[in-house]
């Protein structure tokens, strides 16, 4: 038997069990431990089977979120629980395969949310909105767009569901606030060269590689996120938000995932904060 839990956003209000069948496969699809809904596959023959029509379930879900104009989660990992394993994942988001008839009772550990002790957090509330109330540079900062822009992606980046996403976010923020310099006359003069030669190609083409030589006057994003960062906290940071950049190309461009990630969003985490607070208390990018 194979048990899959997911969640949506917006929530799918299952209030009990439907059996559906699709493609000749009988799915079971109800509520689950709370937040999760799961989809039970009971005709399962053998374990590559389990994998196989796992896959297929987690591709379809997909789909359907598409479909549905949603977000669908479901774990990449399936568990396979032998005959003599005591009990079920503890888990709640943790797909499995078992064998067909075993009870699905289990005990299940939910942490909920993280909640700040207000005994802490409360003086540090109350300094904030004294500089908000009292500082004329942050006005000033907040005049930028960008600035602003910054801050709401700071803020976004705690609602997010997933720590790729918060990460993406944070380092979004990096991006929004970095320096926009030229790159040098002798750099600026050899793409001139390069634009004139481009009319040589087709329409279509010369356009778009005519885009990507005007971007090439500028310094690199990851520079410019790192000259921004070595201003306001010095060339150690700067270094440092430099590999994290390099970290959140991997990600996008080649779905690299780190198996340090979280510590990666807690360190960018903390530079945004401190990249954030300094243009605050100076006025200025």
């Amino acid at each position: 038997m194979l048990h899959v839990p997911f969640v949506s956003t917006p929530e799918f209000p299952f209030t009990e069990e439907l059996t559906e069948t699709v493609s000749g496969c009988t799915i079971f699809i109800g509520p689950d431990i709370n937040p999760y809904k799961r989809l039970v596959v009971k005709e399962i023959d053998t374990i590559d089977r389990a994998h196989d029509q796992f896959s297929a379930l987690k591709r379809g879900m997909l789909a359907a979120s598409l479909n549905v104009c949603c977000g669908i989660r479901i774990k990449d990992d399936l568990t396979v629980v032998d005959n003599d394993d005591k009990g079920l994942p503890g888990k709640p988001d943790q797909p499995f395969v078992c064998q067909q008839g075993r009870s699905l009772a289990r005990i299940t550990l939910t942490i909920g949310e993280p909640k700040k002790q207000i005994s802490k957090v409360l003086p540090k509330v109350i300094r904030g909105l004294e500089m908000g109330i009292e500082a004329g540079f942050a006005v000033k900062a907040l005049r930028d767009q960008r600035v602003r822009l910054a801050c709401d992606l700071y803020t976004d980046s705690f609602f997010e569901k997933s720590l790729e996403a918060s990460f993406i976010t944070l380092i979004g923020v990096l991006e929004v606030l970095k320096d926009q310099d030229s790159v040098s006359p002798n750099a600026r003069q050899l793409i001139d060269h390069w634009l004139i030669d481009v009319h040589h190609l087709e329409s279509t083409e010369a356009e778009s590689l005519r885009g990507q030589l005007g971007h090439m006057k500028q310094i690199s994003i990851r520079r410019g996120i790192g000259k921004v960062v070595g201003r306001h906290l010095g060339q150690d940071r700067a270094r440092e938000v430099q590999k994290l950049y390099t970290v959140r190309s991997k990600l996008m461009h080649n779905g690299e995932r780190p198996t340090d990630l979280e510590d990666n969003l807690r360190y960018t985490q903390l530079i945004v904060r401190e990249l954030l607070a300094s243009i605050l208390l100076s006025g200025s990018r």
